[in-house]
């Protein structure tokens, strides 16, 4: 009895030995761990790129410069122009 007990035990290791080895197998084959890495790539860039563009922009700098030149420029051509064309902000 206690023998087909240690049997059935290990055949039953065996069996998740071989099912955990194949999912190991599909999980990280090549391809997968290829396509994982470029989208963490993809993502890390992204960030960086958004976190150093917002810092451009937000202190000051170039960065603040060219958003209140624009602000200014489009205030000055849309918002203070008279109705006969001429601006009243110069």
């Amino acid at each position: 009895m206690r023998q087909s007990v240690v049997m059935a035990i290990t055949e039953r290791q065996i069996a998740f030995d071989e099912m955990f080895q194949q999912a190991l197998d599909e999980a990280c084959n090549p391809e997968r761990v290829q396509a994982e890495l470029n989208r963490e790539v993809r993502a890390s860039l992204d960030r960086a790129l958004k976190e150093e563009i917002g810092n451009f922009f937000k202190w000051g700098g170039d960065g603040r410069r060219h958003v209140r030149d624009a602000v200014v420029e489009w205030m000055d051509k849309y918002f203070w122009e008279e109705e006969d064309g001429s601006n009243t902000a110069n």
